[in-house]
């Protein structure tokens, strides 16, 4: 079978010396597969002599693919063969850049002619390759916890590994240096973006729009597949769990493509990765927030706060498990003024999951509310605690009831922190074949509002005629 990138697209150019940089990488034992020359001819296309095609050129993919390698043979090339004066390599953190230094050295050692031309300085935090006849030529190793933004003057090319941690201050202080420098390209290496990522997501939005005419960029990654059953842990061997899916590994990594990956090393990783770290790192499924297409209008739920509400007499709870096996549980009730209110209990804070049946047992005994939830209702049922069922269409539905009682105003709230967080980050996904929507309950942090959506969706249910207010 034959597997393509999610997204690929450079500008058109008139020529490209890729093929050079090819051979500099045969030459240091790192031969590029047809995706790296792919990348290697977009760094290298120029519309005029010295004027590259694409000012930036960005590639996303899972760890251990392409990224470092791949960009590491364009910045020796520019170091061995195009003249480029100064390359600055920037990383996230000192180990990294250490790290990647290491790699550079051991890669020039590997071959006797390179190896003669190229010496090394080593400081606390400075390190740089640079040739022995032309000092002012070479790579500096930065990384941007330690000096990255000082001294960048005659800097021509400019390498952004990591940047799924790029932050505003980061881009202020190397774009703008670029600007006097004819010919300049800023190179963007990083796996799929967190939930902070505000930075890399703006330029994966550019670059999967095609439609920048000086950027290239390439995304590797897995489509998005939902797990068979509905609430699934992701716990390594469960039926029909998306993260053991092997055409989705494949999918995603282009160094099993090559053959630099084998697929057993895959398994380990799915073996020993927190769930969400393994589907970020080897499917480059991202974390995204709710300013990219959030599920609940989140200035309207703001106005909506009020933390001094005396409880009504009729509660119910609501519990959500999370894939790192914290457990949020909410309460809701209705109001005087009929409208619903939802608060979290436990200080607002999350339970270990060993703790969850415990608290709730001391919550319905003190407060005589069942629990909603689609989670631990065996053991609930055994500590004599009432469990109302939450199936994934209820869900569903429960979680657009919830999004229509913030715009209707029919809805109050505790203002805690975490709540409000996670009604923030809350996107949509598709739950059912008739296309409903749920909230996406893979993306970290929302289980909050998810106890919340579980929590009145049982008060709406207790009494249709009583509590038809949230219908």
């Amino acid at each position: 079978m034959t597997y393509q990138p999610l997204y690929r697209h450079r500008p058109s150019h008139r020529w490209t010396y890729g093929d050079i940089a090819a051979k500099v990488g045969a030459d240091l034992g790192l031969p590029p597969d047809d995706e790296q020359k792919w990348i290697l001819d977009s760094i290298y296309a120029e519309k005029a002599p010295d004027r590259p095609a694409s000012f930036e050129v960005g590639v996303i993919s899972p760890r251990q693919n392409i990224k470092t390698s791949t960009l590491g043979i364009a910045a020796l090339s520019d170091l061995f063969v195009f003249d480029i004066e100064r390359h600055i390599w920037s990383s996230h953190l000192v180990d990294t850049t250490k790290s990647t230094f290491t790699d550079f050295k051991g890669w020039i050692e590997s071959n006797p002619e390179y190896s003669e031309r190229a010496d090394y300085y080593e400081g606390h935090q400075d390190l740089a390759i640079y040739l022995k006849d032309q000092p002012r030529h070479r790579i500096e190793f930065r990384s941007r916890t330690g000096k990255a933004s000082r001294g960048l003057t005659r800097v021509k090319r400019i390498t952004l590994d990591e940047a799924l941690y790029l932050e505003p201050k980061h881009i202020g202080a190397v774009y703008p240096t670029m600007l006097t420098r004819p010919g300049a390209q800023v190179r963007i290496g990083s796996s799929a973006g967190l939930l902070t990522s505000e930075q890399l997501r703006r330029i994966r939005d550019r670059g999967r729009s095609r439609k920048d005419p000086r950027l290239a960029y390439v995304e590797y990654g897995a489509q998005m597949r939902e797990c068979t059953e509905r609430g699934c842990l992701h716990i390594v061997g469960t039926p029909g769990c998306a993260l053991d899916d092997r055409d989705l590994w494949w999918q995603a990594n282009c160094a099993l493509w090559a053959g630099r990956v084998l697929e057993e090393s895959i398994e380990d990783m799915r073996k020993s990765m927190p769930p969400e770290e393994f589907m970020r790192e080897f499917f480059s499924w991202w974390e995204d927030p709710a300013s990219l297409g959030g599920a609940l209008p989140y200035g309207q739920w703001l106005e909506l706060k009020d933390p001094d509400a005396e409880r009504g007499d009729l509660v119910v709870f609501g519990l959500d498990l999370s894939g790192d096996r914290d457990v949020w549980i909410a309460v809701a009730w209705q109001r005087e003024d009929g409208s619903a209110h939802v608060m979290l209990t436990n200080e607002g804070k999350p339970l270990p999951v060993r703790k969850a049946v415990g608290e709730c047992s001391r919550l319905h005994q003190e407060w005589g509310g069942p629990v909603a939830t689609s989670a631990l209702g065996e053991e609930l049922v055994k500590a004599d605690v009432q469990v109302v069922d939450v199936t994934g269409p209820e869900f569903a539905v429960a979680c657009g009831a919830l999004a229509d009682a913030i715009t209707d105003g029919t809805i109050r709230h505790a203002n805690q922190p975490a709540l409000n967080e996670a009604v923030k980050l809350a996107p949509w996904r598709t739950a059912l074949q008739s296309g409903e929507r749920a909230l996406d309950l893979r993306v970290p942090g929302i289980g909050p509002v998810a106890a919340a959506v579980r929590a009145l969706h049982g008060l709406a249910n207790l009494d249709v005629d009583v509590w038809g207010f949230f219908e």
